[in-house]
């Protein structure tokens, strides 16, 4: 007899990497009874490679607090926007992500949550489900020092961010 049947992979399936090997095992078991008593049993296996392409990207928008077309001034404030979208086919967990405007101790907008720059510069979002995003949002300040250096002699106040 030849069976035939599906199965679903699921999200589940991809995060936890087929249980850790990197594939969906299935084995199936036919067993023969004759009377009760088992007289034959035939077992075969096959294991499904999985293909986990974990990916994020990063986008950053800012605009001035006070709708200004420039900062001109120790005081103005900047806000930023940063949304990490998750790109590939497994959740993402503890995605870090560093900025050059992050001092220790900032607040950052998460959501309903609030994060806490840590002393490296960084803040960690538990978790972005795949095609999620996670949108953060925070001012920056700008100083005298800023001004007075052009922010590094090239007129713009330049800000990377990264996520991990």
């Amino acid at each position: 007899a030849v069976l035939t049947y599906s199965y679903t992979v699921t999200q589940t399936d991809l995060n936890n990497n087929g249980g850790s090997d990197g594939d969906i095992d299935n084995t199936a078991t036919a067993t023969y009874k004759e009377g009760g008593i088992t007289v034959d049993t035939g077992v075969d296996s096959y294991e499904m490679k999985l293909t986990r392409t974990p990916d994020l990207s990063v986008d950053k928008t800012a605009v001035m607090a006070d709708k200004a077309a420039t900062a001109d001034k120790a005081g103005d404030i900047i806000d930023y926007t940063v949304t990490v979208k998750n790109e590939g086919n497994v959740t993402l967990e503890n995605v870090v992500l560093s900025d050059t405007k992050f001092v220790e101790g900032m607040q950052v907008a998460y959501g309903s949550e609030t994060l806490t720059v840590a002393a490296d510069g960084t803040v960690t979002i538990s978790s972005i489900a795949v095609d999620g995003n996670a949108v953060l949002t925070y001012s920056y300040t700008v100083t005298q020092t800023d001004l007075n250096n052009n922010d590094g002699s090239d007129g713009d106040s330049d800000n990377t961010s990264t996520a991990t």
